[in-house]
């Protein structure tokens, strides 16, 4: 089982997946609908975010979850139609993998001490300019 992401977004993610999961597990009619609702649900997420790629897959999702609802007698899926259906879920899943955002990896760095920084201590500048700008580089000397 996976423990529930800390971002809104991934919480629709979460919920398609655990109820996948507790369908492939119980296989009872009840938890294919909750299923079914959690596809519909982020389906309508992509459709506001105006992500057409990831919600023509969600729909196409939907549409293949919703031709298996039928009475309690026909579930559990027969398996391979549990194979099709978890295809398409991981084909999302790679969607949505892919089209978000790469994240730097952040890497601790080692302070350094103080005797690595000799070059905060005062050093020699050398100001060139054209004579008749004279009054700048005397400015820039009284600062």
């Amino acid at each position: 089982m996976t423990t529930q992401p800390p971002h809104p977004f991934d919480d629709r993610l979460y919920a398609l997946r655990t109820r996948w999961e507790q369908y492939l597990a119980d296989g009872q009619l009840e938890q294919f609908i909750e299923f079914a609702v959690a596809v519909d649900s982020l389906a309508e997420h992509f459709a506001r975010l105006r992500l057409p790629g990831l919600s023509r897959l969600c729909e196409g999702l939907e549409k293949a979850v919703l031709a298996h609802i039928g009475n309690a007698e026909s579930h559990p899926l027969p398996t391979q139609a549990r194979v099709a259906l978890q295809r398409q879920i991981d084909a999302l899943f790679g969607s949505i993998a892919t089209s978000q955002p790469r994240v730097p990896v952040r890497r601790a760095e080692e302070k350094a001490s103080a005797q690595d920084h000799a070059w905060h201590r005062p050093r020699s500048v050398w100001l060139v300019a054209a004579a008749e700008r004279e009054d700048v580089a005397d400015g820039l000397g009284t600062h």
